[in-house]
């Protein structure tokens, strides 16, 4: 991205095909809101079902589960952007993976905080080197009713890069 383009540009973060895949996976490992809800506007019976939605009923939608779902996601608590790279994303099922909701109620600011999460993510690969700090390489969930949090805190040790190379 940066050799192509000289420093982190629009163009080269769209083109980061496996920095999105790896933003997009642990979105869907750890998305920030794990539910959704929605009224039903108009009667709705579900296919296969006896069960009829009629106006005014709420639906709750499980991201955190859906995004867990062996039967969606082979390997569900395994990190694998690979999932989500351009030649991978059609074997992803419709509607199962959905950190900012989908359709007309989906986050107004998604594309906006997708290119803040990848500039900044860009940025501080190229300026640093991560890692966990020892005893903290298992993230653990804390019960949360609506928004995803870890337990406790989660310790990086950021170790600057030698600056001669970069910008």
């Amino acid at each position: 991205m940066v050799e192509e383009h000289g420093d982190i540009t629009y163009q080269g973060v769209m083109e980061a095909k496996f920095l999105d895949a790896c933003l997009m996976e642990s979105m869907r490992l750890y998305p920030a809101g794990t539910f959704a809800e929605r009224e039903c506007t108009k009667t709705y019976k579900l296919p296969g079902t006896d069960v009829i939605l009629r106006p005014g009923d709420l639906v709750t939608i499980p991201i955190w589960s859906l995004h867990h779902d062996p039967r969606y996601w082979p390997a569900p608590e395994v990190f694998l952007p690979d999932r989500f790279l351009p030649e991978n994303k059609s074997n992803i099922t419709n509607f199962t993976h959905m950190p900012f909701g989908m359709g007309p109620r989906s986050c107004i600011a998604m594309r906006f905080a997708l290119m803040e999460a990848k500039v900044a993510l860009a940025k501080l690969i190229l300026k640093a080197k991560l890692r966990l700090k020892s005893g903290h390489e298992e993230v653990k969930v804390a019960l949360s009713p609506v928004l995803l949090r870890p337990e406790g805190s989660i310790d990086v040790v950021i170790t600057p890069l030698a600056t001669s190379t970069q910008n």
